[in-house]
């Protein structure tokens, strides 16, 4: 996912990043706000890794090393929210059988100020 917010806080909360996106590499998708969940685009906190969504579309445990997906929820996949299928899990995390997926490799971008 993308977020110009930064994803470390001292307090667990969901924070509003109305710049934020999530998307699918391999599949070169991007899946925009919904607009229903406003204010929960992120949800910070330190026992978790980058999470995306109020419904946690996607999330990334704290370890870097898993996460699993509930999406769409927050992000639109084909204009649709709030009914979480496995065809739009299966093109985010890439797996057939469940919403949970393992993490291979993590990038981060900065962007330069």
């Amino acid at each position: 996912g993308y977020a110009k917010t930064s994803i470390r806080a001292s307090v667990a909360n969901y924070f509003t990043d109305n710049n934020a996106f999530i998307f699918a590499v391999t599949n070169r998708m991007k899946f925009p706000l919904s607009g229903a969940e406003e204010n929960y685009e992120l949800y910070l906190n330190n026992s978790y890794g980058p999470t995306f969504g109020a419904g946690h579309d996607i999330t990334v445990n704290s370890t870097m090393s898993g996460g699993y997906c509930n999406f769409p929820y927050t992000y639109a996949y084909n204009g649709t929210f709030r009914a979480p299928s496995n065809t739009a899990t299966q093109l985010l995390s890439g797996t057939n059988t469940s919403q949970a997926f393992v993490v291979n490799d993590v990038e981060v971008w900065i962007q330069g100020y």
